[in-house]
């Protein structure tokens, strides 16, 4: 859909501001340019973000200088980040084959998480998201069920240290 289309529906009254999906930073910068001439402002970037996928922190420092929110979806890595899965058997659906090349990286990254979440006394999911908030960006991380929404909201309860965070990198 042509962005100026977007820039109809602001004028209207019909949105705030616009967001994306999976942008990379020269796309990011030429949706900008044209919603900047319509004077349309651009809220948001949403794009797949996680301590086993990184690739967006490249991102951030272009987003905080433009304002733009950073969400990041996959926040748990499908699971893998709550210590659930199990890499020495790895479930044979999408979130094995996806995740597959992250494999070798997971016992150390999640020793970090499980050693931070002891310490702060919450669960390893909470640590892996206050990661995504300490890094300016707003996960989204799906829930289906009561248990795990308590477990996502735990990671407002605390916060990170530059040491601790500094830890979570070099595992991941």
């Amino acid at each position: 859909m042509p962005l100026r289309v977007w820039a109809e529906a602001y004028k209207r009254g019909l949105a705030r501001g616009v967001g994306f999906c999976n942008l990379n930073e020269a796309q990011l910068e030429a949706a900008k340019a044209v919603l900047d001439r319509h004077r349309v402002p651009l809220l948001a970037l949403q794009v797949g973000y996680s301590l086993l996928r990184r690739g967006a922190e490249a991102l951030l420092p272009a987003l905080r200088r433009e304002g733009i929110a950073l969400t990041a979806y996959s926040s748990l890595a499908m699971g893998w980040l709550t210590g659930k899965l199990d890499p020495k058997n790895p479930p044979r659906d999408y979130r094995g084959r996806k995740y597959r090349q992250d494999l070798a990286r997971l016992p150390r990254l999640l020793g970090e998480l499980r050693a931070l979440a002891g310490a702060k006394g919450v669960p390893v999911g909470a640590v892996a998201l206050r990661y995504l908030v300490e890094k300016g960006a707003l996960p989204i991380p799906g829930a289906k069920n009561e248990a795990q929404a308590r477990m996502n909201a735990e990671a407002l309860a605390f916060r990170l240290s530059p040491e601790e965070v500094a830890r979570l990198e070099a595992a991941s």
